[in-house]
């Protein structure tokens, strides 16, 4: 497993989001969408619409770059979900940006994905389809360079990849 790519993945509340260092660029569109710091954690709030407006981070390097990964190599990704709001209708997702979302676990708890980005930059968006405002406070992201065969991002929490043993 190779380094940590995330910076501040604990959301250190001494650096502002989108200052440089903070290792994370907002991503919002829309007037009452959020994404603070708030109980250990980043609290990401999404106001109600129609789902075409997206609230919340992207991974940038301690410079502002947002180009962090390499597209065919494998990465891990692990990230708690400390609450939520329980709304079924939620989508959270990962976000290969500018490319289409792919939903990932939203339930209370640590969550591992495994997957081979088709860009360079990589975020953590939620989005409400029904008519109330939804909230998620997630916390302590990490990302990791893994080897093995490069894969696919699935829909499950958990991806089987296809890694060799030696």
């Amino acid at each position: 497993v190779g380094s940590e790519l995330s910076i501040n993945g604990g959301f250190d509340t001494s650096i502002a989001i989108g200052s440089n260092g903070s290792g994370w660029e907002l991503n919002i569109v829309g007037t009452e969408n959020t994404a603070v710091y708030d109980s250990g954690g980043l609290l990401i709030t999404k106001d109600a619409g129609d789902g075409t407006e997206r609230c919340g981070i992207q991974m940038e390097t301690s410079g502002g770059n947002e180009n962090i990964l390499t597209v065919g190599k494998m990465y891990q990704i692990t990230y708690d979900v400390l609450a939520n709001d329980g709304g079924g209708a939620t989508y959270f997702s990962l976000t290969p940006i500018g490319e289409d979302a792919v939903n990932i676990a939203y339930s209370v708890g640590t969550h591992t994905v495994y997957f081979a980005p088709i860009t360079q930059r990589i975020g953590f968006h939620l989005r409400n389809v029904v008519s109330d405002t939804t909230w998620i406070r997630i916390d302590n992201i990490s990302v990791k360079q893994i080897g093995g065969n490069a894969g696919v991002l699935q829909t499950e929490d958990m991806i089987s990849v296809d890694t060799p043993d030696d």
